[in-house]
């Protein structure tokens, strides 16, 4: 049985910007503090994760490159980590039974796997989409989020939160 880990690709926390005033913009550099890096810096070996099946809901070419720098970064700084990129397209991030419906099949493929979903990537919708594939496949699945450092008694390390 594999342990796979499942989340949603996030551009605005995966990578560094600049904000003055109000104009933003992006450093092209992956954010270390980001949630999908930071699943992998303190997560993954204590979780015994085989594989992270990274969702994306891009369809730009720019979007794309953003994508497989945040991969290359992955792979370059923790070498056994197996990540797979796959394209969920969602037409209304907040159309929460359009999620769930695309949501199905990918959890659907997994279902002799020990699956846990990083739930805090995404907007409220997928969240709940998320727990409601939870109640809806039972078996093997595990919903978390991270709760940031500056909310743990050590400050050191970020809480791994189970969500049931």
């Amino acid at each position: 049985m594999n342990n796979i880990l499942i989340s949603w690709y996030a551009f605005n926390n995966d990578f560094m910007f600049e904000q003055k005033g109000n104009l933003k913009r992006e450093l092209g550099l992956v954010n270390e503090s980001g949630p999908t890096f930071t699943v992998h810096k303190h997560f993954w070996e204590e979780s015994g994760y085989t594989k992270h099946i990274l969702l994306y809901n891009i369809d730009k070419e720019n979007d794309d490159d953003k994508l497989n720098l945040l991969v290359s970064e992955l792979n370059s700084q923790f070498k056994k980590h197996t990540i797979i990129p796959k394209k969920v397209l969602i037409d209304d991030p907040i159309n929460v039974s359009e999620i769930f419906s695309k949501l199905q099949p990918v959890l659907a493929e997994l279902t002799e796997d020990k699956t846990e979903i990083f739930i805090s990537p995404g907007t409220p919708a997928m969240q709940t989409a998320w727990y409601l594939l939870g109640t809806h496949f039972k078996k093997n699945i595990t919903l978390f989020q991270i709760r940031d450092t500056k909310f743990t008694k050590d400050k050191i390390k970020p809480e791994k939160i189970t969500v049931t």
